[in-house]
């Protein structure tokens, strides 16, 4: 999908699905222009750095767990080896800190590891969907969880770096700052949602507008107290 097309789905009322491999600059330009577009539409441009962020940060991490997943097949380590997987991970760590990720994405792709980034839209809210094809281990998924457990904990960016200023710069921290920037542009953070299912991570960010807006766990209550009935 061109920035074109991105448009024409906007004004439509149609979704905007974008297909990736890496984050190259063209990449990150149309996300980029993509997010900015939508919200403009929706005369909600004031949420942008906060949307962006959680976007373009969940997008990265989608990104490393696809050349990560590539770089073991490759190296023939059995990423469900405890072993091999401590091991593999920091080989994989220096591959990443010696610019050789681009690399990696190629050999994902080439693999067939997908990541899509659907964009729902209407005038009650918007939800975006990132989904790639890289199974989410236990042991990281625990990490995960624990970073958005410990954004909940901070009111503000400020107070989290006044606790954590030695830590700043540490892996996985990210997805704090982004949870935090969202909460600090009122966007419900219970709605910023990362799992695994049948071997697709699935992140999902809800940006209500109104109360009609209904969300995926709102649906899903709903849709539990129906056959419960």
């Amino acid at each position: 999908m061109d920035l074109e097309s991105v448009k024409t789905a906007i004004k439509s009322g149609s979704s905007i699905e974008i297909s990736l491999h890496s984050l190259n600059e063209p990449t990150q330009k149309l996300i980029y222009s993509s997010v900015l577009e939508l919200l403009n539409f929706y005369n909600k441009e004031n949420l942008f750095a906060a949307v962006y962020t959680a976007l373009f940060e969940s997008a990265m991490n989608a990104v490393k767990a696809n050349a990560k997943k590539a770089f073991f097949k490759q190296k023939e380590l059995n990423i469900y080896d405890e072993f091999d997987y401590n091991s593999g991970t920091k080989l994989f760590k220096k591959q990443v800190t010696n610019n050789h990720l681009p690399t990696y994405c190629e050999i994902a792709k080439d693999q067939g590891l997908y990541i899509k980034i659907i964009m729902h839209h209407s005038n009650d809210g918007i939800k975006i969907e990132l989904l790639n094809n890289s199974q989410l281990f236990q042991e990281e998924e625990k990490r995960i969880r624990a970073k958005l457990a410990l954004g909940q904990k901070y009111v503000s960016i400020v107070d989290f770096h006044k606790d954590n200023s030695d830590n700043s710069e540490g892996e996985g921290l990210g997805l704090v700052v982004s949870l935090l920037m969202l909460k600090e542009a009122g966007i419900p953070t219970s709605d910023f949602r990362i799992g695994c299912k049948s071997g697709i991570t699935r992140t999902r960010i809800e940006i209500p507008f109104n109360s009609n807006y209904i969300t995926e766990r709102q649906k899903y209550k709903l849709e539990f107290d129906r056959q419960s009935f």
